[in-house]
């Protein structure tokens, strides 16, 4: 019963005394989940995920800098002893991204019995992960990228004129992008494109192959944009507002230039678009890696660079 409420203690605690992690480490030793980190479900606490041996972790408090680090140590059994060690941050939903090592993602609570989670370094694994503190639940968590989808939407034969829009929300509102947002579950990137395209734009487009793919790791996304032209070639391009977007419009890619561009990823591969039409040669398909000057904004397109280019 009082390994269930030690979390519920350690937080009052919290309030009340920013030093106290210090006092409780030296003074006791804290059960933790770390039997139970195996990937995904996997065995049940108090199992050793290597071994299958019943094992008892601790987990002591060290004084170090920022008083906020722990060492668990693993004691197996069966036959022979059992131990590994890793450093996890303090157990608190309260733990700011200063104390969080770069690039690591945070889940303050558990999302299977909402008890608070640290970091840590789950047997078998290689990174920090959200863990759950409650000993009989000890959840991993896994946070993943996100995929942006959209289209350059090709509006006349020379290719040279494209669909633009201003955005009508944060971030970067007032600013220019081609339609695109976040991919939903249950469709396929192309699916995602097309019916981002409709929401922003107001017109249906035809998927005509990718384009270019662009990651951003330090924001943990994903750019994947397709060519894509009018549905129906027959009638003239229909296209409007749509509640996310403020001004619709077609654009020269000679006049690109007098567009304030929201996004990074954008203007990287609008820039490929225009080698592509200019240098008359067939459309290549491109990929690279855009990093940023940490704290810099997304429309910021003096602090970036595009590393791992390839193109085919």
């Amino acid at each position: 019963f009082f390994f269930h409420i030690l979390p519920v203690i350690m937080m009052l605690a919290r309030h009340l005394d920013p030093h106290h992690h210090a006092r409780l480490g030296r003074l006791m030793k804290l059960k933790t989940p770390c039997a139970g980190w195996s990937s995904r479900g996997g065995l049940p606490p108090g199992r050793d995920p290597l071994s299958h041996s019943t094992i008892n972790s601790t987990c002591v408090q060290h004084l170090c800098g920022d008083r906020r680090r722990r060492t668990v140590t693993y004691h197996g059994g069966g036959n022979g002893t059992f131990r590994r060690s890793c450093v996890v941050s303090a157990s608190s939903s309260s733990s700011s991204s200063s104390t969080r090592d770069k690039g690591t993602p945070w889940v303050k609570f558990c999302s299977s019995c909402g008890a608070p989670t640290m970091q840590a370094i789950p047997p078998t694994e290689d990174r920090l992960r959200a863990v759950c503190t409650n000993s009989a639940c000890a959840q991993v968590h896994y946070v993943n990228p996100k995929m942006v989808v959209g289209t350059i939407v090709a509006c006349d034969d020379s290719y040279e004129k494209i669909l633009l829009v201003k955005r009508a929300n944060e971030p970067c509102k007032g600013l220019w992008t081609v339609p695109a947002g976040f991919m939903e579950l249950g469709e396929s990137t192309a699916d995602g494109a097309r019916r981002e395209t409709a929401e922003e734009a107001l017109c249906d487009v035809d998927i005509v192959a990718p384009f270019i793919h662009l990651d951003l790791p330090a924001i943990g996304q994903s750019y994947v944009l397709f060519r894509a032209q009018p549905a129906d070639t027959t009638a003239p391009f229909s296209f409007g507002n749509g509640s996310e977007t403020e001004e619709s419009k077609i654009v020269h890619i000679d006049d690109l230039h007098q567009y304030t561009l929201a996004f990074t990823a954008v203007s990287v591969a609008l820039e490929k678009y225009a080698e592509d039409v200019r240098n008359e040669t067939k459309f290549r398909v491109h990929h690279g890696t855009i990093t940023k000057r940490p704290g810099a904004l997304p429309s910021d397109m003096s602090a970036f660079k595009l590393e791992k280019y390839i193109c085919s």
